[in-house]
């Protein structure tokens, strides 16, 4: 089985339109039980930090949700002015993918991982 990538981790419905809905998974390097007892404060902040690594208002991106897998944070990314909300989720993961962008330079950006 090959091992996932980034890209694996962006989903979009079937016939998607450009400006629909786009779903982003990222996966943080800290314990469930940790962002649990967080979970506000680590919402809030990653939200913040995606807006502000791509310069975009905090609105283009929904709240996420935590999940067990170490933590995976799923939000999604909506249409709004500027890109489209698929070009800015391969922005997400771009960025993601590299330790020296401005997303994983950000508080909670700097827990984006992906050996998942």
């Amino acid at each position: 089985m090959a091992t996932p990538t980034p890209f694996d981790y962006l989903t979009m419905p079937r016939g998607a339109e450009e400006e629909e809905v786009v779903g982003c998974t990222l996966q943080l390097g800290c314990d469930y039980i940790t962002a649990q007892q967080h979970e506000n404060l680590v919402k809030r902040q990653l939200r913040k930090d995606l807006a502000a690594a791509l310069t975009m208002p905090v609105e283009r991106f929904s709240e996420p949700t935590l999940e067990r897998g170490s933590v995976l944070a799923k939000f999604n990314v909506v249409p709004g002015p500027g890109p489209s909300a698929r070009e800015l989720a391969q922005q997400v993961v771009g960025q993601a993918q590299s330790s020296a962008s401005p997303l994983r330079s950000l508080p909670l950006g700097r827990m984006v991982v992906w050996n998942m």
